[in-house]
């Protein structure tokens, strides 16, 4: 395609997938300095405990900083992954996209990932030691309470990120928060991404109530020990923001996050 057309990697990501999924604000910058500046990685094998920038055939497709989004663009990308699930009732979604998506899904290989320390300036030369199962993109499928969903996590220098679905429980979140590299350390992630999972995994009956009820104090019990949020801005999309407490770091870091069910 890119060969018959001449267009250039960037074009096609913004023509083939972010314009039908309606991320208008999301851009694509390949090159190389995007890459070092936004994103260093580790090396694989026998350059471990290198620096290096990790690639693939197309090295934009693993991320690497080439991407930049918004929260709002970030949750119809989430709205997306759970409507290409066809456990659920959402079908306004472009059908090859989702086809696709499914299809990325269904490929599935172990996990066998470095991690860095940024909060401490330090690159960690060991292989993450949990086998996990992960889909084509490094997407990592789980269980919790029996009921089946995908996570994704990412750290930069500056930043944390975590997005988790669960087409069982027709429920998604993620969030951003300003401690990057604090989610190598322990198995559970930074406080933010700790509480992307305790969003989506909690109990359908319980797990929320509506804005407006009186309850907002009460909105996240189990997420208490780890943010304290502001009231949610909207009933059909729960933006939330804060500040998260690690335990592991001690400080206080900005953080957003979006609840979509």
């Amino acid at each position: 395609t890119l060969l018959s057309n001449h267009s250039s990697y960037e074009d096609l990501v913004i023509t083939r997938v972010l314009r039908p999924l309606g991320m208008n604000n999301t851009r694509v910058t390949y090159d190389e300095a995007g890459w070092t500046k936004a994103a260093p990685g580790c090396g694989r094998g026998e350059n471990m405990s290198k620096l290096s920038i990790r690639r693939g055939a197309y090295g934009v497709l693993q991320g690497n900083g080439a991407l930049r989004s918004t929260v709002e663009d970030m949750a119809r990308f989430l709205t997306f992954a759970l409507a290409a699930s066809k456990r659920t009732t959402m079908t306004a979604t472009p059908p090859l996209l989702r086809r696709i998506f499914q299809r990325a899904l269904a490929l599935e290989g172990w996990a066998c990932e470095c991690v860095s320390d940024y909060c401490d300036g330090v690159l960690c030369a060991l292989p993450n030691a949990v086998r996990a199962v992960v889909a084509l993109g490094g997407m990592e499928r789980y269980t919790a309470s029996l009921i089946p969903g995908l996570k994704k996590s990412g750290d930069t220098e500056g930043y944390s990120l975590r997005i988790a679905w669960s087409p069982a429980r027709r429920r998604g979140a993620f969030t951003v928060d300003t401690c990057g590299g604090c989610g190598v350390r322990g198995a559970g992630g930074s406080a933010a991404q700790r509480a992307t999972l305790l969003l989506v995994n909690g109990e359908d009956d319980d797990f929320i109530d509506p804005p407006g009820s009186g309850d907002e104090e009460d909105l996240l019990p189990d997420f208490a020990p780890l943010m304290r949020s502001s009231i949610p801005s909207r009933r059909d999309r729960l933006i939330y923001t804060g500040k998260a407490l690690s335990h592991v770091y001690p400080t206080d870091t900005a953080l957003q996050l979006v609840l979509l069910r």
